[in-house]
């Protein structure tokens, strides 16, 4: 929320976090327990609608303690905020670094075959 919203303060960034965290816990725990409302059908659905309730409440509580708590500074935001500021791309590169090592494409690639590495014991 903090990349598209520019009233999200740090407060509500943790506090959305650590519920988004806790609130899944709890329709584990309830599944298990079968409370009524976390009554799910299977353990799959659970986990589906874990991860619902998790969005939901970590949105909820990142908006209430935002609107509750001062924001930072717009000129803080710089950059870091969609619609504030300038991203300037070419400012980011260091002059003269054109080390292997770090070039997106070779970065990539290392991923992509790591993942279809680790994926093939599975097959």
């Amino acid at each position: 929320m903090g990349i598209f919203w520019k009233r999200a303060s740090p407060a509500g960034g943790l506090w959305g976090y650590i519920a988004g965290i806790i609130a899944p816990m709890v329709v584990w725990i309830g599944y298990l327990n079968h409370w009524s409302w976390f009554d799910y059908a299977t353990g799959t659905a659970e986990t589906l609608y874990g991860a619902i309730w998790s969005f939901v409440t970590a949105v909820v509580v990142t908006v209430a303690v935002s609107v509750a708590t001062m924001p930072k500074p717009v000129a803080q935001l710089d950059g870091l905020v969609r619609g504030v500021g300038i991203i300037n791309l070419k400012a980011d590169n260091h002059a003269g670094d054109d080390a292997w090592y770090r070039s997106p494409a070779v970065l990539g690639f290392t991923a992509l075959v790591l993942c279809v590495l680790l994926y093939i014991p599975f097959v």
